[in-house]
């Protein structure tokens, strides 16, 4: 004996499944993570994927999080003394979202009569939220 599936049966009992699992997880979009550590390197020009706009500074940091973190100009440093990082030996903690920023360098190369824009991608990391700083 088969076990025949019908359109009509599959379709309402994936609606459902989707359903549920949207419901069940709301905050996977408002995801933040936190993170703290010495500043080991620091690189204070990355570009976008808009060539030439500098958009933010890469940092990678030493322990305990052992992480490579994004710092752009809507992360939130008004609440705490110091500001934004400036270099490496300064530790460095706040939250950071689960998504990926480039760190991008455009240089211009020969294509013809013209010069035309090329990336170069030199690294990137988790985009800074809000952070707070040593000396």
């Amino acid at each position: 004996m088969s076990v025949k599936f019908s359109p009509a049966k599959i379709v309402p009992a994936s609606l459902l499944i989707m359903s549920l699992l949207v419901l069940l997880m709301p905050n996977i979009a408002s995801a933040q993570f936190n993170f703290g550590g010495i500043i080991t390197y620091m690189d204070p020009y990355c570009e976008g994927w808009i060539p030439f706009v500098w958009y933010g500074m890469f940092f990678w940091l030493g322990p305990p999080s052992f992480l490579p973190v994004m710092w752009i100009p809507a992360t939130v440093t008004t609440y705490y003394s110091y500001g934004p990082p400036t270099h490496p030996g300064q530790w460095l903690f706040g939250a950071y979202a689960p998504a990926w920023m480039p760190c991008i360098l455009w240089i211009w190369v020969p294509c013809g009569f013209w010069l035309c824009p090329v990336p170069i991608i030199k690294g990137g990391g988790f985009p800074i939220l809000y952070n707070g700083s040593s000396l």
